[in-house]
């Protein structure tokens, strides 16, 4: 379970992503989604998808309404950017309305704040002691890309910071 921070603004970050991740993290988002909404001592409700665990530290690091905002405005604009690259809707795009409908939030207002993106630094079999949250997440995605065979950019230009 992953959210990339490729950018302190969600939209920019999920146009930053590959395919592979694009496909994958239309679900993830979701559940991280609920698993917040959970954590926060919110009831399940009937139509949320079920998160694999409340404990992992993604889900654990998102603990203000600010992140929830974020990984909101990320889930909306992962499911666009999957319709807009595959030209048909991911199955989790169907809850995109009824997350951007909990109390606590209004997407339509959201202002990214730099000193806010303090997420879980979710690094599989890598550690970056780079203070800044986006530069640590970059370097991330570049090792990830190393070890990932098929890295593409369907209808989306892979991010100049990545070339490597």
């Amino acid at each position: 379970m992953q959210i990339f921070i490729l950018d302190y603004n969600p939209i920019v970050a999920v146009k930053m992503l590959a395919d592979c991740h694009i496909r994958k993290l239309c679900m993830e988002t979701a559940q991280i989604l609920t698993g917040a909404w959970l954590n926060a001592g919110h009831s399940l409700l009937d139509w949320m998808p079920r998160p694999p665990s409340l404990h992992h530290p993604v889900i654990r690091a998102i603990d203000s309404p600010y992140k929830f905002d974020w990984v909101r405005v990320c889930n909306a604009n992962m499911q666009a950017e999957f319709f807009r690259r595959f030209d048909k809707y991911h199955a989790y795009s169907k809850f995109v309305a009824r997350y951007d409908a909990l109390p606590g939030g209004d997407n339509s207002v959201f202002h990214p704040v730099p000193n806010k993106c303090t997420f879980a630094r979710a690094f599989k079999d890598f550690s970056s002691d780079e203070p800044d949250i986006v530069e640590a997440y970059r370097r991330y995605y570049r090792f990830k890309k190393s070890i990932i065979r098929k890295w593409t950019y369907t209808r989306a230009c892979e991010p100049d910071w990545l070339r490597i």
